[in-house]
């Protein structure tokens, strides 16, 4: 079930609040983990970002004077889109309380709210539609010159 953080403006009034209502999904960002600081910059997460940047930086300098081996820059990498694929959304919406935004509300997907639903349909129609290529395929397969004649064999011939 999707859970989203529902950030409103501070000091606006109820008709312009919703209006420009900010909502924040909560959990695991691929798009982080994939994107890192690119993910951030278009976020606008600049102190994520600028901390990501002089530690890059600072690794990239050290082992380029050879005082760190560079599968120190692989695993800074690695370990550093992990933390932003599990720790985005948060910091995404801490920047969103640092614009004047606060947390109004906390939702999420359901039964009466399907908001979140979509993505698996999508998924499992896209995994439906594979099995059965797959079986079309396979039956194909069997069915021409090259195949096994699985359907002429009976039982205990």
């Amino acid at each position: 079930m999707a859970i989203y953080r529902v950030h409103l403006p501070v000091g606006a009034d109820a008709a312009s609040a919703a209006e420009r209502a900010r909502f924040q999904r909560e959990g695991f960002s691929w798009p982080a983990l994939l994107f890192g600081p690119v993910w951030l910059l278009a976020r606008g997460i600049w102190r994520a970002l600028t901390v990501w940047l002089a530690a890059a930086l600072a690794l990239g300098w050290a082992i380029h004077l050879g005082r760190l081996p560079s599968a120190d820059g692989t695993w800074f990498v690695l370990l550093s889109a992990i933390y932003l694929g599990l720790e985005g959304n948060s910091l995404a919406a801490a920047a969103l309380e640092r614009r004047g935004y606060k947390l109004a509300d906390i939702a999420g997907a359901g039964a009466q709210n399907p908001a979140g639903y979509e993505v698996m349909l999508l998924f499992f129609f896209l995994l439906s539609l594979a099995a059965l290529l797959s079986a079309v395929l396979l039956w194909r397969r069997e069915a021409g010159p090259k195949g096994h004649n699985l359907e002429s064999a009976r039982a205990g011939a």
